[in-house]
């Protein structure tokens, strides 16, 4: 099990909330605000932000470095062996561009965000129309003859923060599965289960059998994507990438402006 870690500078409040949270704490954390407002102890008016931290109307956007740092914490801070292992890659170039001789533009971390992300969704998307399929029986049949080996456990594998070839390969979970178990036995059991109740539906002697054993496929995978923490670090990174955008936007405006007044 994980120790939990210290958290570091720019780590951001988003990152901890559970979907039916967010709203409960940005309404304690603006009720706050309004009674330091109120003390008299604020020089501005502060509301809470989108990412669950204090802002004010007009607050100028972090520099890149500054918010570079922010990713970076809010990445590490994110629970080891239930986020996908894009984000700790993602962490690994970010630091080398915020330790780079040569300092990163904005438009050069925003590109590896949103790369970054579409790597993650590809994972998410695979595995979550794989469960609506099997959710379905107009569809689940379709799918017991498929080589679910050749991608899912890697797929799975992969949401779990294990480094896994996005590559086709039907014996990649035989390979690896030792391995996978080791490094996080939970989720490797899960996996496990959704193979083998692939397996049995393959093997089953009648459809009763058969859309028993998809379901139980269908409730493991869900049972799975319950226990990651990519929705919240998503939505994270979601507005580090909003921010991203709209600084760069203001600073295109600044240089238009600039160019107009010479």
């Amino acid at each position: 099990m994980d120790q939990p870690q210290p958290l570091e500078h720019g780590t951001t409040a988003d990152v901890f909330f559970e979907p039916g949270q967010r709203k409960n704490f940005l309404d304690a954390m603006n009720r706050r605000l309004q009674w330091l407002d109120k003390l008299g102890v604020l020089k501005v008016s502060m509301r809470a932000g989108d990412d669950g931290l204090p802002t004010y109307d007009g607050m100028p956007e972090e520099p890149v470095d500054e918010r570079l740092g922010t990713i970076i914490a809010l990445l590490d801070a994110s629970p080891r062996k239930t986020t996908d292992v894009v984000w700790r890659k993602l962490s690994d170039e970010l630091y080398r561009m915020l330790t780079a001789e040569i300092k990163p533009t904005a438009t050069e971390v925003l590109s590896k965000l949103n790369l970054a992300r579409s790597k993650y969704m590809k994972d998410f998307e695979l595995i979550d129309a794989f469960r609506e399929k099997l959710s379905n029986p107009a569809t689940a049949l379709g799918l017991v003859e498929d080589s679910i080996r050749s991608w899912c456990p890697q797929a799975m594998a992969r949401i779990i923060r294990y480094d896994a070839s996005t590559l086709s390969d039907p014996d990649w979970w035989n390979r690896n599965a030792d391995e996978v178990g080791g490094y996080n036995m939970s989720s490797s059991s899960l996996i496990r289960v959704v193979i083998s109740e692939m397996d049995y539906a393959r093997a089953a002697e009648s459809n009763d059998r058969l859309f028993l054993y998809l379901e139980l496929a269908a409730e493991v995978l869900r049972m799975f994507m319950s226990c990651q923490a990519n929705g919240p670090l998503v939505n994270a990174l979601d507005h580090q990438i909003e921010g991203l955008e709209a600084y760069i936007r203001s600073n295109a405006q600044e240089e238009r402006l600039e160019q107009e007044l010479q």
